[in-house]
Formats: C-alpha cells, sequence, structure tokens
C-alpha cells in the first residue's frame, strides 16, 4: 500500500516536471524566453523591497506565470501589468490571476518596445543582456521610481540594497534600484 502511494506520488512529480519541460520548450521555440520561476523566497524577497503601497502602479516585465504581480495584489490594491512574450506563458499568468481572483493586465508583448515610464515599481527576471538593452526604458522612470531586479542586476546602477537569498546550489539574490 505504501509502495503504490509512492509510486503515485513520484508519477504526479514526474508530470508536473514534464509539463514545466514542454511549456518552456514551447515558449523557446516560439519566440519567447526561457521560462524560469522566481521562488518563494525570492518573491518574498522582491515584495519586501518594493515596499508596496495601495495604489502603486506595478509593472512585471516577463511577468512568467504572474506569481509575483498575483501575490502582490493580494497583498496590496495595486495596479498590477504584467508583460510577457510567450502565448502560452501568459495563459498561465492568466489564470492564475483569474482563479487567485486578482485583478492583473496582462499584455503579450515583447519588454523591448513596452512603455513602463508611469510606473512606480518594475519587477524584473530578466537576462543579463536583456537588462543592458532596457537602460532607457529604466532611465525614463519618474524620479523615486523603485525597480525590483531577482537575481541580475542593472548594469552601470548601483543597487541601493540587496538581500542574500541561500539556495541549493548557488546563492541567489534580489537587488533593489531607485531612479
Amino acid at each position: 500500500m505504501i509502495a503504490k502511494a509512492v509510486i503515485i506520488v513520484a508519477l504526479v512529480i514526474a508530470a508536473g516536471g514534464l509539463s514545466f519541460a514542454v511549456i518552456t520548450a514551447l515558449s523557446f521555440f516560439l519566440g519567447g524566453a526561457l521560462f524560469v520561476t522566481s521562488t518563494r523566497p525570492a518573491v518574498e524577497a522582491m515584495l519586501q523591497l518594493a515596499d508596496l503601497r495601495p495604489g502603486d502602479k506595478v509593472y512585471d516585465l516577463g511577468c512568467g506565470d504572474g506569481r509575483l504581480l498575483v501575490t502582490a495584489g493580494r497583498r496590496c490594491p495595486i495596479r498590477a501589468t504584467g508583460v510577457e512574450i510567450s502565448p502560452i506563458v501568459l495563459g498561465l499568468a492568466w489564470l492564475r490571476a483569474r482563479m487567485g481572483g486578482v485583478p492583473v493586465r496582462l499584455i503579450r508583448g515583447n519588454v523591448l518596445k513596452t512603455d513602463f515610464s508611469d510606473a512606480d515599481v518594475v519587477f524584473c527576471y530578466l537576462m543579463p543582456d536583456l537588462l543592458a538593452r532596457m537602460d532607457a526604458g529604466f532611465q525614463a522612470l519618474k524620479p523615486g521610481s523603485r525597480i525590483v531586479c531577482h537575481r541580475f542586476g542593472l548594469p552601470g546602477w548601483s543597487p541601493g540594497k540587496i538581500i542574500v537569498l541561500p539556495g541549493r546550489w548557488l546563492q541567489d539574490r534580489v537587488l533593489l534600484y531607485r531612479r
């Protein structure tokens, strides 16, 4: 009986891992970026550094499955916008937002072509080469805007605060920048 339960649990875990791999591959081959999620500790650190206030206009560039915006929207009444290039991953974000009952505006688009200059807070978990090409967008933010990056920092900018998160294989980090 216990062996049967262990086998069922292992199959469920394997199916979840396989579906994640399929979504990642499809996203990449359809012109999107690799789909890598933020861990719960990283989401918590990002929200801590963002210091969200009611009414903040928040963008998550490369929002993935929407977990950060949905968590943020549950904690504070914000105006949330997620931008994601992959239609498959954007569908996951839409489902998460609807199931979570959180109003989130979702845009299928390229973050390089997105105007987020009206943001109070910008979240990013993007690769360094993409972050380097987004400097003009970050420079266009109004003074006092907060930029919170997971793992990779903004080239040429000095973070005001860094939270280091221990990981299984490597240390992770979340960085706060102010415009």
